[in-house]
């Protein structure tokens, strides 16, 4: 009976070198194409993990957001957050939506006066408003700012109000890399555009009311 006869040593270099090169290209179709996701949702995880603190630094502080919903209980309302990233963090775009709304108009006169307070108290740190779908919106920062001092990150921060609804927003936005950087860019020249493109899914702007999403 013949011996088998043994691999040749080149064959099972070839051989490893096909399996690192396969790896590789998985590793990174994965890191690429498959980002990164993270989220929260509810208004329990909005006044533990609130990522965006610019319009409650002050008066209320980032340990009182409890006392905010509780002094200003809303009849309806609710909290998205949405992460998604590049494994190597080349790119990533973080959006934020808190929405509530009153029944009582006493109530939310007060909510309202008492972040529009803030805003007149620390106007240093607002360089910016829209009015967009019947809501008047506050910024605190936009992606222009950001670009001052970064060409990769882009960050915008809003509150908004509408009398006719009696509804709040909050809006986040925290993007890197420059995938983002045309859509972002709509909340300088198109503030409607931007939140229907990053914020749509969440909240019926032509309406005015939030969207509960299913579990």
């Amino acid at each position: 009976m013949k011996e088998k006869q043994k691999r040749s040593p080149r064959v099972a270099i070839a051989f490893v070198l096909t399996t690192i090169i396969i790896l590789v290209t998985v590793s990174i179709l994965w890191a690429f194409v498959f980002p990164r996701h993270a989220e929260e949702r509810g208004l329990d995880s909005w006044r533990e993990n609130y990522r965006w603190d610019a319009f409650f630094e002050y008066g209320y502080g980032d340990k009182d957001k409890e006392a905010f919903l509780a002094f200003h209980d809303p009849s309806d309302g609710d909290y998205y957050y949405s992460a998604r990233s590049t494994w190597f963090n080349t790119d990533g775009v973080a959006v934020l939506l808190c929405w509530l709304t009153y029944d009582d108009p006493d109530v939310y006169a007060s909510a309202k006066a008492s972040r529009l307070n803030y805003v007149a108290v620390y106007s240093d740190s607002f360089d910016g408003n829209a009015e967009a779908f019947g809501f008047s919106f506050c910024f605190s920062r936009t992606p222009t700012d950001a670009m001052q001092h970064s060409t990769k990150k882009l960050q915008h921060e809003a509150f908004g109000y509408n009398d006719e609804t009696r509804t709040l927003v909050f809006v986040g936005f925290d993007a890197h890399g420059k995938k983002e950087r045309a859509y972002a860019a709509l909340a300088d020249t198109d503030y409607e555009a931007f939140l229907s493109h990053y914020y749509g899914e969440w909240f019926d702007w032509e309406n005015g009311v939030g969207i509960h999403l299913p579990e």
